[in-house]
């Protein structure tokens, strides 16, 4: 049975708290000044570790697995681009050659 973190419990409570975390993240705002952002919006006291282990356990992996989704459909793209330039290009030969 997996064990829920500090945050998780928190975003029960407070649904979207861990997508404003997100947010936050990824607006470059550090980990000690989120506790005091929380404590603004949501009126939580929170120390700073919880938010650290969410963003280390959590939300960097995402950002690493959705980033390599980006690659690869950017990959694929570029594949498909590059095999129909190749097709045009021998349909244009084949055209000449006639």
């Amino acid at each position: 049975m997996k064990r829920l973190t500090k945050i998780e419990k928190l975003d029960f409570q407070f649904p979207g708290l861990a997508d404003q975390l997100g947010e936050w993240f990824a607006q470059g705002i550090g980990v000690r000044e989120i506790p005091r952002l929380l404590l603004e919006k949501y009126n939580i006291s929170i120390s700073a570790t919880p938010v650290a282990k969410f963003r280390c356990h959590f939300w960097v992996p995402e950002q690493e697995m959705l980033r390599e989704k980006r690659l690869n459909a950017l990959a694929e793209l570029q594949a498909a681009h590059e095999q129909a330039l190749r097709a045009s290009l021998a349909a244009e030969v084949a055209g000449q050659v006639k």
